[in-house]
């Protein structure tokens, strides 16, 4: 693979993290689209799998492993800053791979719809995956993304509801269902973690 193929892996996966986590439309309830157009529609566990969770989602189909959306009858976000620290990096996978990972944390700051003047913030993880393949030695469509292994961990968001939408506390109220955890420690893997917790500050 050439610098050029590297050079487009890390672009295509940077261009997939910001459809998915910064589009303002796409905070506000919207579908990724244009996310979704730089994965490749021969890899039948990505994109067609994506698809079905944003269509239908449920707890084995949950868009939020890639995604991040809130109910826009529920929350709106606050400004259009959102905070965000990580880093990626590539190397060799198989012939004719380059792999990329990415390591991101995204701080949303947010209203709730109709202002009462209350301000949170979640704070969502993603550790995602994704590799650039040469078609002349995989079934792959040139130039697309094929997602691989990805994991993620949310902090003050309602944890097992399962509708497609993130959904966040206010005044400090206790979101139950998952352990523990500071949102903000990027010491800890999320490969195993629980995706949801409450956070011990946000």
């Amino acid at each position: 693979m050439s610098e050029a193929d590297v050079a487009l892996a890390l672009r295509l996966t940077k261009e997939f993290l910001v459809g998915t986590n910064l589009d303002p439309a796409v905070l506000r309830g919207g579908q990724p689209t244009a996310a979704m157009a730089l994965l490749d529609p021969k890899q039948l566990d990505g994109l067609p799998e994506l698809r079905r969770s944003l269509r239908d989602p449920d707890e084995r189909h949950d868009p939020l492993g890639l995604v991040t959306r809130f109910d826009p009858d529920e929350v709106a976000p606050a400004g259009d800053v959102v905070r965000v620290r990580g880093r990626m990096t590539f190397g060799a996978g198989k012939p004719g791979e380059v792999r990329v990972h990415a390591d991101y944390t995204f701080v949303y700051p947010l209203v709730r719809a109709g202002g009462d003047g209350s301000v949170t913030r979640t704070i969502v993880r993603r550790d995602v995956k994704a590799s650039l393949m040469d078609p002349a030695r995989w079934l792959v469509t040139r130039g697309k993304l094929n997602l691989g292994l990805y994991a993620g961990e949310v902090g003050n968001t309602a944890c097992e509801v399962y509708d497609g939408y993130y959904h966040p506390e206010f005044d400090g109220g206790a979101v139950s269902g998952g352990p523990a955890v500071d949102p903000y420690d990027r010491h800890r893997s999320v490969a195993n973690s629980g995706r949801c917790g409450t956070a011990t500050r946000t």
